[in-house]
């Protein structure tokens, strides 16, 4: 769970510095879950993230079952504060945020 802390936390910063109302998450290579970490996502991360200009995501899904299975239920959590669809493959998530 820290891993995903700190991560999120520095792209925050990232995102204050040089403000960008998209972000594509790439987990192609995520083998496992962080499912431990989707309540911080939801309840910290995305109120902050949001403040600091953030509006679409594009996530481009695992190929690991348990990793998709993460990724879903943290859409289920956020879906309605932002805009993140998941994708399988990195060009489709990258087409979708450039017509966001």
């Amino acid at each position: 769970m820290s891993t995903v802390m700190d991560g999120g936390l520095t792209h925050l910063d990232m995102l204050r510095q040089q403000p960008c109302p998209k972000l594509l998450n790439d987990h192609r290579d995520l083998v496992g879950t962080f499912s431990e970490a989707n309540a911080w996502i939801q309840e910290v991360w995305t109120p902050l993230i949001i403040s600091a200009g953030l509006h679409s995501i594009g996530q481009v899904v695992s190929p690991d079952i348990f990793g998709q299975l993460s990724i879903e239920d943290l859409q289920h959590r956020i879906s309605d504060q932002l805009d993140i669809y998941l994708f399988d493959s990195l060009p489709t998530a990258q087409s979708w945020l450039r017509a966001q």
